[in-house]
């Protein structure tokens, strides 16, 4: 049977023999397979459009498969490196602190443009992602091989069609840097990260703000069957079954642990705007900060899982009442979060043990399943317990995860991960040979280089960095073409 991914790369490449693209799914013996070709390097034939003003991303073709084009860097306030600093004291010039996506920083460090080279792969992956034919996706590959970019690439080629995006440039972020504090008494209850969780509601604000506007809160699956079950059994215990019912009207039947501190209470919190503002209210509680982030996140799940349709058949297709106002169509969801390993390995944090004097120094290291958000942020395993909560099938109308790893963690963090649950590895290939030649043209066209590469010295370069992009910048003086 042929992947609908080969399908679309086969679509998508045209040429042969070059470094290929392998997916398998995880817990599959016989996993699927795709190549995803590259264009042949042809000396005659070979004309890039190298300068990244070429047709933004929802007028990508195939035919535009080996060019350059322009990211709308307004759909990516995430990727900003003032973005990662908006809850950090200010530092002086050329100090700054780094974060955001730094593949697209170095980018424009270079060549003063936010463009990105269109690779074969990049066109299956959205394509896979646009059928639906995939909802969890770990893209993985060798230091340099474009990662970072084609996840930022997707981001943005998703919101340009209407999705709800929840991107985290680097989960690095999640853990090192800001205020951390253990929840309750002692770490029993693990550490709410206050910097990291309003990093995210402000990354969310940012892009999506008035479509957040629109989407209420949805009362979660199951939870209001239980508590139903346990009122009526107060009830029938005590034998006040009217007192009862009041009192459940106090809180909102679904609604999740740590919701009603975080809605503040009232009649607050109906949309999911609500909820981002009341993360980001308070710079003195981390707890309030972590349970909205989460609490968006799992709201947005169940909005992707939950198509408007469902309400009507379950009403058996009678018409609304007069007085309800017409519900919107819920978006489509996508996760991104870059250099996800880290949600695996030990953080930068640490906590004095209790046995411990001060006057010895000892620290223990947290690990990342230790921080409340990091940990709720493994949306790769949570999904498909989303879906199966929600009733919905795993690709059919609930949200896509897609995830990259780094090939070098800045901390001790795992290389490889082993996951549970069933998802889609793509193993996403170095630079090819045409890669390599079109970015030397693009760099010469943008005036980032001296002079245009020949396709010998092209080729020469691609055996020099084996396909790593980020060196290609570097020994590219190693020729006479200095980048930069």
């Amino acid at each position: 049977m042929t992947s609908p991914l080969l399908a679309a790369s086969r679509r998508a490449g045209r040429a042969q023999a070059l470094p290929r693209c392998l997916l398998h799914a995880i817990g599959i013996h016989s996993g699927s397979r795709a190549e995803f070709a590259s264009a042949a390097l042809k000396d005659a034939e070979t004309t890039p459009s190298t300068s990244g003003q070429g047709p933004s991303s929802p007028q990508l073709t195939p035919d535009h498969v080996g060019s350059y084009y322009p990211l709308n860097l307004a759909l990516l306030p995430e990727a900003a490196r003032a973005s990662a600093a908006a809850f950090y004291a200010p530092r002086d010039a050329g100090h700054e602190r780094r974060g955001g996506c730094k593949a697209l920083q170095q980018e424009m460090e270079t060549t003063g443009r936010a463009s990105v080279l269109y690779r074969p792969f990049m066109a299956a992956l959205n394509g896979a992602v646009a059928g639906g034919q995939q909802s969890r996706l770990l893209l993985t590959g060798p230091a340099g091989c474009g990662k970072s970019m084609a996840l930022l690439a997707l981001v943005e080629w998703a919101r340009q069609q209407g999705w709800l995006v929840v991107y985290v440039p680097s989960c690095l972020a999640l853990v090192r840097g800001g205020y951390f504090a253990p929840r309750g008494r002692g770490a029993a209850g693990g550490f709410d990260t206050l910097t990291s969780a309003q990093q995210l509601l402000k990354g969310v604000m940012d892009a999506h703000g008035p479509m957040l506007q629109s989407l209420p809160v949805l009362p979660v699956p199951g939870r209001a069957a239980r508590r139903q079950q346990q009122a009526g059994q107060q009830a029938g215990q005590k034998g006040e079954v009217a007192e009862a019912a009041d009192g459940g009207k106090e809180g909102s039947p679904g609604e999740e642990p740590g919701a009603a501190s975080a809605r503040g209470g009232g009649g607050g919190g109906r949309t999911l705007h609500d909820v981002a503002l009341r993360g980001l209210s308070r710079d003195d509680n981390a707890q309030a900060a972590v349970d909205c982030a989460l609490q968006l996140v799992r709201q947005l799940q169940l909005h992707a899982a939950s198509p408007a349709a469902d309400t009507a058949a379950a009403a058996g297709g009678a018409q609304p009442p007069p007085q309800s106002q017409p519900q919107p169509q819920p978006p489509r969801v996508l996760f991104a979060l870059d250099d996800y390993n880290y949600l695996y390995g030990p953080t930068d944090y640490g906590v004095q043990p209790p046995y411990a004097s001060p006057l010895q120094g000892r620290r223990r290291v947290l690990d990342a399943g230790e921080l409340i958000l990091a940990r709720g942020l493994r949306l790769l395993e949570a999904e498909a317990a989303t879906a199966v909560a929600t009733g919905s099938a795993a690709g059919a109308g609930g949200a896509v995860v897609v995830a990259a790893t780094t090939a070098t963690p800045a901390l001790p963090a795992p290389r490889s991960l082993a996951l549970d649950v069933p998802h889609t590895v793509v193993e996403v290939p170095g630079f090819s040979e045409a890669d390599t030649y079109a970015a030397l043209a693009h760099y010469a066209a943008a005036g980032a280089a001296t002079r245009p590469a020949s396709a010998a010295e092209a080729r020469h370069l691609y055996m020099l960095t084996g396909g790593n992009g980020r060196e290609l910048r570097a020994k590219a003086g190693a020729l006479g073409v200095r980048v930069g």
